[in-house]
């Protein structure tokens, strides 16, 4: 019996198991949406509507890609934990080569196709497995000679001051991804949670291709096999909620307004055929007939036309009157209109700065201040599509590894777009508080991160001399030399006193 026990009486419940629920509705597998529009309750509707949003509005399209174009234009690499050791930068080195090498996949493709789970809500991906045979070039963290025994290693977080040395690895067997393959919310028709309201397994009908033809199937998926994208997830809704919901309203009210102005140019541009029948012949059906076609023709397919009983005359012979009627005025301001929808949409995805160049006002003090939380923004989507892959990480390592407790970490750099004028003057800035050093690996830094040409050897040999030169002098000193101990005090000069004492101590006078 237990400590517990022996207290209270009684034993103590499974802590891994919940009392309470999030309160989504799942019956059997069938998420009960929370979302009060009729047109998106519905995944499949929902999915149509975000891919009519996205192919068909430019606005719509421009700001997306205001999203995926910088995280997909980041540095992202493979970070191992803080000070490593050799099994850590091996596994580092086997995770970086999962991820950018021995996919069938280009990482950015991957990545694209992630990035839709903004779109669409929720994207999963299903880990298909693939076991190779290869090499494993692993860069070990070494420490500079010049470092004393008593400075802490390095973590790999500093490459400013980390030495790195190549090494290759036997030839072994690896069970790593062979790609992540996507699986479309709109296929995904159950969500499986287990006792705690965790995802157990997704069930799928899709199409599955034979050598028959084919046939729909309901496919099962256990959750170990996923990786799960949710935006903005509510309770246990897997499905989560689109990053166009809040501009759709916009978008639906953008939409009516365009045909409405295309229908408009037309009538002010165009006009409107009018013909009107003498009284005569307003009875006689083939006439009609014949005129209506002739209008027709006129319009080259369209059905704008009217026909009207007389009188209307030019003159003093009755007959036909044949008139093209425009209509008085002038049209309503659409493009303002259309402005003012255009920014709603891009408001609601935080890219509304993009629209100052497209209006009469706005200036670049206020477009910064409003890209600072845009950054913001594509920041935590990156940390979060880190978080996902931090568990498909632990997953692949334990396949290979045993006695691995800290695990590496896929991280994204580099979201931000520099400018070179500001960048160089934040690292002279840097520079002269003596929070950076010019030496060879902040000089690498600096070179890649404004897209310069590497040193060349020489360069960096004559680099390198001329850093062991500094470090010489920083040793001895500021003034370049060993200061000497601080002398006693001096007599004063003989000659500069009125009173002289003689050898024998005697007074002078």
């Amino acid at each position: 019996m237990g400590i517990f026990s022996r207290v209270f009486g009684t034993e103590p419940e499974r802590v891994e198991k919940s009392k309470g629920a999030s309160g989504t509705v799942n019956m059997g597998g069938y998420l009960v949406s929370s979302e009060y529009q009729a047109d998106l309750r519905n995944p499949k509707q929902a999915f149509k509507t975000w891919e009519r949003m996205r192919r068909s509005d430019p606005s719509v399209r421009e700001t997306l890609w205001h999203i995926y174009a910088p995280i997909l234009n980041a540095d992202w690499d493979v970070h191992a934990p803080d000070e490593p050791d050799e099994l850590e930068q091996e596994v580092t080195a086997m995770v970086r080569a999962a991820y950018f090498e021995w996919l069938t996949q280009p990482f950015t493709e991957y990545l694209r196709s992630t990035l839709d789970y903004l779109t669409y809500g929720s994207m999963v991906n299903e880990e298909i497995l693939q076991v190779v045979e290869k090499e494993l070039r692993v860069e070990r963290i070494v420490q500079d000679a010049d470092m004393t025994a008593a400075e802490p290693p390095l973590p790999v977080e500093l490459p400013e001051r980390a030495q790195k040395e190549a090494h290759v690895l036997p030839r072994r067997q690896y069970i790593t991804w062979r790609r992540f393959a996507p699986r479309l919310p709109h296929t995904i028709t159950e969500w499986h949670l287990d006792a705690n309201g965790e995802l157990e397994a997704i069930t799928q009908e899709v199409f599955v291709p034979t050598p028959e033809g084919g046939d729909w199937k309901r496919v099962r998926i256990p959750a170990d096999r996923l990786q799960v994208f949710t935006h903005e997830k509510f309770g246990e809704e897997f499905t989560g909620i689109s990053i166009l919901r809040s501009a759709w309203k916009p978008w639906v009210y953008k939409e009516m307004i365009e045909k409405v102005a295309a229908i408009s140019m037309e009538r002010f541009g165009v006009g409107v055929p009018v013909v009107w029948i003498p009284r005569e012949r307003e009875n006689d059906d083939a006439l009609v007939d014949e005129i209506e076609q002739g209008l027709l023709n006129l319009r080259a397919g369209e059905f704008s036309y009217l026909i009207f009983p007389g009188p209307k005359t030019t003159g003093n012979i009755p007959g036909f009157d044949f008139d093209i009627v425009s209509p008085k005025g002038s049209p309503p301001p659409f493009k303002e209109m259309l402005e003012f929808y255009r920014g709603e949409i891009a408001g609601a995805l935080l890219a509304r700065f993009k629209e100052l160049g497209h209006t009469r006002t706005g200036a670049r003090a206020t477009a910064n201040v409003q890209s600072e939380v845009w950054y913001n923004a594509l920041h935590a989507i990156a940390r979060y599509i880190e978080d996902v892959n931090a568990v498909s990480i632990k997953r692949l390592v334990d396949l290979n590894y045993e006695g691995v407790r800290r695990y590496p970490k896929l991280k994204a750099s580099g979201i931000e777009a520099r400018n070179l004028l500001e960048f160089a003057q934040a690292v002279a800035l840097l520079t002269n508080a003596s929070i950076l050093f010019p030496d060879t690996p902040t000089r690498s830094w600096v070179r890649g991160a404004i897209d310069a040409p590497a040193e060349d050897e020489q360069e960096a040999a004559e680099r390198a001399a001329m850093e062991q030169q500094m470090k010489k002098i920083e040793q001895l000193g500021a003034f370049g030399f060993e200061l000497n101990p601080v002398e006693t005090a001096r007599p004063r000069n003989p000659d500069s006193s009125s009173q002289r004492r003689t050898q024998d101590g005697t007074k002078g006078t």
